[in-house]
């Protein structure tokens, strides 16, 4: 609600601006504040895998559901701002393992707020809706290893701040 607030009145301030400059001023600011909104704000995912017969690092996580596999994302979470808009998420193999291993599926926790704007084999592009404040969005990424023709789980962290940046 107080974010709701702010905007509003930062939107009429805008306004009232706009107003009192001259057109052609107005009309370079109005292109820049719509260009600003249509800028995707992209945080990537890569994801580093490990199958049940190799040595994987120390802090990779077991998957959810899959015989043993190992993984790990780079970073392990993304935050946004509540003030961001246009944001999308990226997920991507790491670039040795896009022969063995295929992007199959991804769900999330917040199905009415997310949606699925590319995929390939190998990266898939996730668009999050601009009202979406749940928090914590929680994904389930599907992996299918093509060695050992098994399918796998692995769970990106994701965080939406309602902090305000000062």
């Amino acid at each position: 609600m107080k974010l709701t607030s702010s905007l509003f009145i930062t939107g009429l301030f805008c306004s009232t601006l706009m107003l009192s400059l001259p057109s052609s001023a107005a009309t370079t600011l109005e292109s820049e504040q719509v260009s600003a909104q249509q800028q995707p704000n992209v945080k990537t995912f890569t994801l580093e895998l490990w199958a049940p017969d190799e040595y994987a690092p120390f802090d990779s996580k077991v998957a959810e559901f899959g015989d043993l596999y190992r993984y790990r994302y780079t970073p392990e979470q993304q935050a946004f701002l509540a003030t961001e808009q246009n944001r999308k998420l990226n997920f991507e193999l790491s670039p040795a393992l896009k022969k063995r291993y295929q992007l199959k599926w991804i769900a999330a926790s917040t199905p009415q707020y997310t949606r699925i704007e590319k995929m390939s084999e190998n990266a898939i592009l996730v668009g999050l809706d601009d009202g979406e404040r749940s928090g914590e969005t929680y994904f389930e990424l599907w992996v299918y290893d093509s060695v050992l023709k098994q399918t796998f789980m692995c769970d990106p962290r994701v965080i939406i701040d309602e902090i305000d940046p000062v």
